[in-house]
């Protein structure tokens, strides 16, 4: 099921990106206990800042768990809150997560490791060890002028949690993480100046 939605209204953008609204879809689907998704971050306007923000692993714990850390309005309902992001050289990315569901599901400062494959424009972190429900899986991020910056995420859930998400809690999931996410890579471009190019 395709949900395509406005992720920024125009008056929540500084004047550099003002013109450029940015549009995500998202397609997701489900397959026995393996959850899938991709879809499109309209970066277009600044492409280069973009593919600048997402190599640069040390300071993604400056802007990825914004909206994201329980420390909002929104995001304090969260079942997940995203602490921080570390990078560990050469190729590892921790998030450090609270859970927030009350006992037993209300563990504080659990982490989760990623290898990070870096290519040309493109991405590729695959979980390594301890994020909470899930077996594996990862996300693919590439970069490009003609779509801006396409992802893909694929889950292992672990049985009972597969059991118990349906589809529509999966895509209301990412419809907010991806949400969120998108708009803190935009705080990350007007904070380094990035602009638009076209």
């Amino acid at each position: 099921m395709k949900i395509a939605f406005l992720i920024l209204l125009v008056g929540l953008l500084s004047p550099a990106f003002a013109a450029d609204p940015i549009i995500t879809t998202v397609d997701s689907w489900k397959e026995g206990s393996h959850y899938y998704a991709q879809g499109t971050i309209d970066t277009r306007a600044w492409n280069g800042g973009a593919w600048a923000i997402l190599q640069d692993f040390p300071r993604y714990r400056q802007w990825a768990s914004r909206f994201l850390d329980g420390n909002d309005p929104d995001s304090v309902h969260d079942w997940v809150h995203f602490k921080d992001f570390l990078y560990e050289p050469p190729w590892t990315m921790v998030i450090v997560y609270d859970m927030n569901r009350g006992w037993p599901l209300n563990k504080k400062g659990n982490t989760a490791a990623f290898s990070i494959t870096p290519g040309d424009h493109i991405l590729t972190l695959r979980l390594k060890r301890g994020f909470f429900g899930i077996y594996g899986g990862g996300l693919t991020l590439q970069t490009s002028p003609e779509f801006g910056t396409r992802f893909q995420i694929d889950m292992h859930l672990w049985g009972l949690l597969a059991a118990f998400m349906n589809d529509e809690m999966f895509q209301t999931f990412l419809k907010e993480k991806v949400e969120k996410m998108a708009l803190n890579l935009v705080y990350q471009a007007q904070t380094l100046g990035y602009t638009s190019d076209l």
